[in-house]
């Protein structure tokens, strides 16, 4: 199902139906622009990133509200769920660049990584590659290699 970020709306996540083009859901949140947008793997789940230093988390077909996560410091530029939906990571921008690993049922942040660095690159996104790796790939600046196990 297509997803669209509207950037004059803020906090809005319109949700189409691909074979007819029909309006699913439109997605309230965030006071912030949206960042980026991913579905959970199974589906039906849909995670956003603000800049107002947020993600949220919907159904997607019933616009119901799941989840709020919030501990960043600056704009969530990055974010997406373990391949098995039960682990998210996010990346915070500007002077925050933290990475941070998310019960999404609970909302509670498990893991922050930061004070390390990987804080002079702008721009970075991370990636939880099973329960005791994750990939941090810097888009720009890149300074140092880290070996974080």
């Amino acid at each position: 199902m297509p997803v669209c970020k509207q950037q004059q709306h803020f906090g809005l996540v319109k949700v189409w139906e691909a074979g007819s083009g029909r309006l699913v859901q439109t997605l309230e949140g965030p006071e912030g622009a949206i960042e980026w947008v991913r579905w959970h793997p199974k589906g039906n789940v849909l995670l956003a990133g603000s800049d107002d230093m947020t993600m949220w988390m919907w159904l997607a077909l019933t616009g119901a509200y799941m989840q709020m996560f919030a501990g960043h410091s600056g704009p969530v530029t990055d974010g997406r769920f373990s391949a098995d939906g039960k682990v998210i990571v996010s990346v915070g921008g500007d002077e925050d660049c933290s990475l941070r690993v998310w019960n999404p049922k609970s909302g509670e942040c498990v893991t922050t990584i930061a004070g390390f660095p990987f804080h002079e690159a702008r721009k970075c996104t991370g990636q939880l590659l099973d329960r005791y790796a994750i990939l941090i790939v810097f888009l720009e600046l890149c300074v140092m290699h880290r070996n974080w196990f």
